[in-house]
């Protein structure tokens, strides 16, 4: 359910804390306007003037501090409900942060997108997820790994394949994605692009799954497809140990006297 205390805590900030700052304003310009058509001295005029637009910037700034962690709560509510099981609370407490921040394309509104769509996923209602993923904005910040889930869930097979593909030179493409394309690609038989996709990856595959790829590739007597996955991980220890020696060798030597 949505934090009806945070709701509370907003609206309250909203409207006084908006009436204190146009208050604060008003009476700003109308003693600026004094000193300089009065009074006739615009240097104090100009200084009441710089100190009222330094009240309202301090004013936005605390007010978007408050924004940003109500925000964050619901985010970390959503996820939280979402880990539970509780597919209603985490509809509900994404959806107020998605809102909240309607106006822009941030990585919190994308983030409240993802658990949304994750939710309709899990509830099978797979169009919806598509509708909600089509929100998230730029498009190269879609998490492939759900949108490939949502094509399985559609019996799309080879789309999710595709989705996979596409999004792995992409910021987007993490260790859920390569392990999910390096799966379906084995699946469906394609053992030479599954093999090179675990290769040019490696660093976002878990070393046991890698291992465990080797082995069932040996039992599937695929000697050449593991001697090329053994030959790639091998030659990654290799590079990782030249560079720690490298960075070693080059640290500078502790002073003598």
């Amino acid at each position: 359910m949505p934090n009806l205390r945070a709701e509370r805590d907003e609206t309250a900030a909203s409207g006084p804390g908006a009436a204190v700052l146009i208050a604060g304003i008003a009476v700003s310009e109308v003693a600026t306007s004094l000193l300089v058509a009065v009074a006739k001295r615009p240097a104090l005029g100009t200084l009441c003037l710089g100190a009222g637009l330094a009240f309202a910037f301090r004013w936005l700034r605390r007010r978007r501090r408050f924004n940003d962690g109500i925000l964050r709560g619901q985010l970390a509510a959503a996820t939280r409900f979402l880990a539970e099981g509780n597919r209603t609370a985490a509809w509900n407490a994404a959806s107020a942060a998605a809102d909240a921040d309607a106006a822009s394309a941030s990585p919190r509104r994308n983030a409240a997108l993802a658990i949304l769509a994750q939710v309709a996923l899990e509830e099978n209602r797979l169009q919806a997820a598509r509708e909600i993923l089509g929100q998230v904005q730029p498009r190269r910040a879609v998490d492939p790994w759900l949108e490939a889930r949502v094509e399985l869930a559609d019996g799309q097979q080879g789309r999710a394949i595709a989705i996979l593909e596409r999004a792995r030179r992409g910021p987007s493409f993490g260790a859920p994605a390569a392990r999910l394309l390096v799966e379906l690609l084995a699946a469906t038989n394609d053992l030479e692009q599954a093999v090179r996709v675990a290769t040019e990856h490696l660093d976002l595959l878990d070393p046991q799954d890698v291992q465990n790829m080797i082995a069932s590739l040996q039992a599937w007597d695929e000697p050449r497809h593991a001697a090329a996955l053994t030959m790639a991980v091998t030659m990654r220890r290799i590079g990782f140990r030249a560079a720690r020696e490298l960075r070693v060798s080059s640290s500078p030597s502790p002073s003598r006297d």
